[in-house]
């Protein structure tokens, strides 16, 4: 590390432009660090480390490959984690020789010698194979988010989520069964904000067998949902469908018909959202997933709550309760808890609104659900803000909204920024609540959220006037009268007529089952 540190720092003492020295490591690594006509191992990284790669045993050679595809290393006290029992001698011969290196939590081999040993002495298939197990074992892991013991699954997952990543992607090429971790570790992504989307493509670049690329498509297609990308999530849900039906995979079919109907959910075309749940429920009931029906259920129940049928949306979601329950589905649970919330603070009950939201809350957080866990807490600040506890509205907005930032909802921010905006509003500050409202419709523009996006233009008429005011009313009216929801547009035009004191107990797209 010291000769590493002192040749860069070198390099950088003689280098007019960083960006081209960064650019250069980005390409060549540590080949990049060496000086002189004839480098010998003070002047030169790569011979340094060649040195000590010479005098290695075969077993340590094998554990200083394996070691280098973990970037963040294993624990201090559980190097099984990853290496097997086969490499035990190898690790103590690098311990021996200081190739390892120790802080008080975990071991690691550092970056510059990790990144010469993947260039010039990469892990071979045998070592590959080995580490399989063990990256499976910690994906099944991984999956358990949204279950009873979720949140102790993630907080032991995601100091490890780095390493999966890396060494997923560098095994694919030569060791195929690895694309069988990468949908569940896409839907991890999904509910902790972790990653990208990079991932799952480059599975789908190295998967063949259909059922594996379906599956792989559909959870990245989720992914891109989430953090509010619907374009390409309707394309991937479009190459996953026939898939799932030339396996023959009926549930993954039905899944994709619900996932296509939550995207037009969100983007408030309710009668194409409605025809993709009523193809999927059938096809649940037919394979027996009652998981499936559930879920479906819950959506459905959503659009009629959207359309002010509230007795309908709480007969959907008392039937999904019972099913969930049934199943034992804490996340379930809680989602549906929190939708009967929702109904009972649109029917201005708001004490039955926060003792369900208080029920639900402890369960997301229990199964580690960051985007439930931030739905409620916004949803709590409605019912502060509803009852003129600003204190109380604006620190929870504030708690929900790096939530939603840090699982990419876009959705849920659009909502909470909202919520900050009545907050200012009610304060008289019309500058700030303008633009955090123009905060928000820029958000529900970008997911086309046409509901949301009427209702924020009637919040602007209250901070606007003249023509900036006359252009956020056509706005509004235009949009109401694209959306096919009973006594949207007269509602509406009621808000923009009186003052804006409260909660538009209408406002909002909903959050669809995730």
């Amino acid at each position: 590390m010291p000769l590493a540190i002192t040749l860069l720092a070198g390099l950088a003492d003689t280098t007019g432009a960083l960006g081209v020295l960064a650019a250069a490591w980005r390409a060549t690594r540590t080949d990049l660090l060496h000086h002189g006509a004839r480098p010998d191992r003070t002047s030169s990284l790569p011979v340094s480390i060649e040195l000590s790669w010479d005098r290695l045993g075969p077993a340590a050679r094998t554990a200083l490959s394996a070691a280098a595809l973990l970037p963040d290393g294993w624990p201090a006290d559980r190097s099984g984690l990853y290496l097997p029992d086969v490499m035990a001698a190898g690790l103590v011969e690098l311990e021996q020789r200081a190739m390892i290196h120790h802080d008080e939590h975990r071991h690691r081999c550092l970056a510059p010698l990790r990144e010469h040993v993947r260039a010039h002495h990469p892990a071979g298939p045998d070592t590959l194979r080995l580490l399989l197990e063990p990256a499976r074992r910690l994906t099944t892991r991984a999956a358990r988010i949204g279950l009873a013991d979720g949140a102790r699954a993630v907080a032991e997952t995601v100091p490890e989520f780095g390493n999966l990543v890396d060494l997923i992607r560098t095994a694919l090429p030569t060791i195929p069964d690895y694309a069988t971790l990468v949908p569940d570790l896409l839907d991890f992504q999904r509910c902790t904000g972790l990653g990208d989307h990079h991932l799952g493509h480059h599975a789908l670049g190295h998967t063949a067998d259909p059922a594996l690329r379906a599956r792989t498509t559909r959870a990245l297609a989720q992914l891109h949902f989430t953090r509010g990308d619907h374009a390409h999530a309707r394309a991937l849900h479009g190459r996953a469908l026939p898939l799932s039906r030339q396996v023959g995979d009926v549930l993954g079919e039905a899944d994709t018909l619900k996932d296509l109907g939550n995207i037009a959910f969100i983007e408030s075309d309710d009668a194409a959202a409605r025809a993709l749940y009523d193809q999927a429920l059938p096809l649940y009931r037919q394979v027996g997933s009652v998981l499936g029906e559930a879920n479906t259920l819950v959506n459905l129940g959503r659009l009629s709550f959207r359309e002010s049928a509230n007795g309908t949306a709480r007969a959907r979601y008392d039937q999904a309760l019972r099913l969930f329950k049934r199943l034992g589905d804490v996340q379930g649970e809680a989602n549906t808890l929190k939708d009967l919330g929702n109904i009972a603070f649109i029917e201005s009950d708001d004490a039955a609104a926060r003792a369900l939201y208080d029920r639900a809350l402890p369960l997301y957080r229990q199964v580690g659900s960051v985007l439930g866990e931030a739905n409620t807490l916004s949803r709590l600040g409605d019912i502060a803000f509803d009852e003129s506890d600003d204190a109380t509205a604006r620190v929870r907005y504030d708690q929900a909204l790096p939530l939603f930032k840090r699982v990419g909802d876009v959705l849920g921010e659009a909502n909470t920024l909202n919520g900050l905006g009545r907050i200012a509003f009610r304060q008289s500050d019309n500058a700030a609540a303008g633009a955090l409202y123009r905060q928000a419709l820029e958000l529900y523009e970008s997911i086309h959220d046409r509901y949301s996006q009427a209702w924020t233009h009637a919040h602007l008429t209250h901070v606007t006037t003249d023509a900036r005011r006359a252009h956020h009313v056509r706005a509004m009216n235009r949009l109401a009268a694209r959306l096919d929801v009973p006594g949207l547009h007269d509602r509406l035009r009621g808000f923009t007529r009186g003052i804006a004191a409260g909660v538009v107990r209408g406002g909002g797209g909903g959050d669809p089952s995730w």
